[in-house]
């Protein structure tokens, strides 16, 4: 059954369900029921219907059931380098993002989420690689977490726990210094984590990046100290 989203009276965003389409396809609209629920730009989302929150001209209106909120494991500190290496890269590219290596784990890859984020501009953290998702008609990143603009690693419901404490030492590693770790990452995996291409030139391979992902994000270029620096220009 497709509903239609709908502001509700207390700002949030809900789910209006048509009550004649309901009947004609024998649903009962009621919480906890998953519908369909078409976007405006065409696309559809797969939707929990909350509490019933009203009636109007045909349609009721429900709110959306929403999971708990991730737990919290640990803090990775100061996050405002890595803040600094994403405000640079969004200069030059449209969609840039970071892959770091987790030992004994599969890999992340980091990105900044978008204003319609539940968290705008918390630290986005998936795989890699994309995977089929039930409920969902395409292939999409595993969610592992994010991190919250004060440094807070939220981690996703169900994720092992050992693999989450991996992620959040990787990420404090990361935002204590993201120039060296991801000069690390390209002597470790032989690619650049900021474009994931190969490093072939001996000095790619000494930096660990190559000279345009330096320049588009803002890492030092060179004979690097060990603390980041926006030195390329």
């Amino acid at each position: 059954m497709i509903a239609t989203y709908r502001k509700l009276a207390n700002g949030n965003w809900g789910v209006a369900v048509s009550i004649a389409l309901a009947a004609q396809q024998n649903v009962t609209p009621a919480p906890g029921l998953t519908i369909t629920v078409s976007k405006r730009n065409g696309d559809f989302k797969t939707e929990t219907l909350g509490a019933q929150v009203g009636a109007y001209e045909g349609w009721l209106a429900f709110e959306i059931d929403r999971p708990a909120a991730p737990a919290v494991i640990a803090n990775v500190g100061n996050t405002s380098a890595i803040y600094k290496l994403f405000d640079k890269a969004k200069q030059n590219l449209k969609y840039p993002a970071v892959e770091l290596s987790v030992p004994g784990f599969d890999a992340i890859r980091i990105s900044v989420a978008g204003e319609r984020a539940r968290e705008p501009g918390s630290l986005t953290v998936t795989s890699i690689d994309k995977v089929e998702v039930e409920g969902r008609d395409f292939p999409q990143r595993r969610w592992f977490g994010r991190i919250s603009t004060n440094g807070d690693f939220q981690v996703a419901r169900g994720l092992d726990g050992a693999f989450a404490n991996a992620i959040n030492n990787r990420l404090a590693a990361f935002a204590a210094d993201p120039s060296k770790v991801g000069g690390e990452e390209g002597h470790l995996t032989g690619n650049c984590c900021f474009c994931r291409k190969a490093l072939t030139d001996e000095r790619s391979t000494l930096a660990g990046y190559g000279a345009k992902c330096a320049k588009n994000w803002g890492l030092v270029w060179g004979d690097r100290p060990s603390s980041f620096a926006c030195a390329a220009e």
